[in-house]
């Protein structure tokens, strides 16, 4: 009876996979946002469009807020320096500060241009990379040590109206916690007791170790509300080449490239698609969205090609609840950095054909296994 339970969860999962499974990318529309900065990179967009970048040319620097057209700075909440990572639907920004001394940062919160100081473990040494709309953080922190020669310890960690938690590791000493969702299920890495270091969702009762697909490292970056994780996967230790993956529930994929050697999955949207960057088989950096397991350079579903001559898409770092892509495009010419937009010109919210039938055999085979296993048992 277990065992038809098991594969009529399996099944159900399945099921969850085609709901959430993303059409292929159609095109889409080139336009570049005017940002009070001359070298800015993107952090994140929210689901209203609210961008989140910095201009690591300016020193010190200061975490601006993109307001459709309006530049708002968030101030340190301690120091000189302030970087945003992360921003809810109400536009609350997680982050961090960092003092004179580079080695001390605290981890912030800004509502508005309000910055709070959140508690750490008392090494002055702590990070939030993430936040939900209920307003969770997550990050990690550093732990006090007396002694330079002993290594350091880092724990992962969430803040909610009840104060500071860690969240514990796979069995390792570290762990460090990188976004939330809406359900309150938490993506990072952690230690190993052999001290590997593996994606991990924290849910509210469990630690789940993602795997590395044979290998002995893998990364979470980001967690949508369907509890799909983007991450990477070290895929060769000796050039320290990464591969974009994807968890869907149920195993971890490895996305592959554009060509090249290396991927990134950023982040992932709410319908399934991964965000990030590929190399290409030319040795180019290039924009990449990731939907039912292919690879799709952005550069190449750009309507008005005439808006990016000079220009290619190197990154995708988000997407807002419209579908809009936003991420980090280079000037070949002035070798500068921008940020851009990609507004889709066609609904993208269908699965793709090709993969019904495909999915629908996948389901009756396995509730024909489900019923045999049942008369077995």
């Amino acid at each position: 009876m277990r065992s038809l339970i098991n594969r009529l969860q399996l099944v159900s999962a399945l099921a969850g996979m085609l709901a959430w499974m993303p059409a292929q990318a159609g095109l889409y529309t080139y336009s570049q946002l005017a940002v009070d900065s001359t070298n800015p990179n993107l952090r994140t967009v929210n689901a209203g469009g609210l961008v989140l970048y910095e201009d690591y040319m300016t020193y010190p620097y200061v975490a601006r807020l993109w307001n459709h057209g309006q530049t708002t700075y968030l101030p340190p909440g301690q120091g000189i320096q302030s970087e945003a990572l992360d921003i809810n639907a109400a536009g609350v920004v997680a982050g961090i500060s960092t003092a004179y001394d580079p080695l001390s940062f605290r981890a912030t919160v800004w509502n508005g241009t309000v910055a709070t100081l959140l508690p750490g473990l008392g090494a002055n040494r702590d990070i939030a990379t993430g936040i939900n709309d209920s307003g969770t953080v997550v990050g990690y922190g550093y732990m006090p040590r007396s002694d330079a020669t002993v290594p350091n310890v880092v724990k992962a960690l969430m803040w909610d109206t009840d104060g500071m938690h860690e969240l514990g590791t796979l069995g390792g000493a570290s762990a460090t916690a990188a976004a939330v969702n809406n359900a309150g299920v938490i993506a990072g890495q952690s230690q190993t007791a052999s001290g590997e270091v593996h994606a991990t969702v924290w849910t509210h009762d469990s630690i789940i170790d993602l795997g590395t697909l044979g290998r002995t490292r893998s990364t979470s970056h980001d967690i949508n509300d369907a509890g799909w994780v983007a991450g990477d996967v070290l895929v060769d230790e000796e050039s320290w080449t990464w591969h974009a993956t994807l968890w869907n529930g149920i195993a971890l994929i490895d996305l592959g490239t554009l060509g090249g050697g290396w991927s990134t999955g950023w982040a992932i949207a709410g319908d399934g698609t991964v965000l990030g960057s590929s190399e290409t088989a030319d040795n180019r950096q290039h924009a990449t969205i990731w939907r039912n397991g292919r690879a799709i350079d952005l550069n190449s579903v750009v309507s008005n090609l005439s808006a990016l001559q000079g220009k290619e898409l190197t990154y995708a770092i988000a997407a807002d609840a419209s579908g809009v892509i936003y991420g980090n495009v280079y000037d070949l010419t002035t070798h500068s950095n921008g940020l851009y937009m990609l507004t889709p010109e066609t609904e993208q919210d269908v699965p793709e054909p090709s993969s019904l039938p495909l999915l629908a055999v996948g389901f009756v085979l396995l509730a024909c296994r489900a019923c045999g296993s049942a008369r077995l048992s």
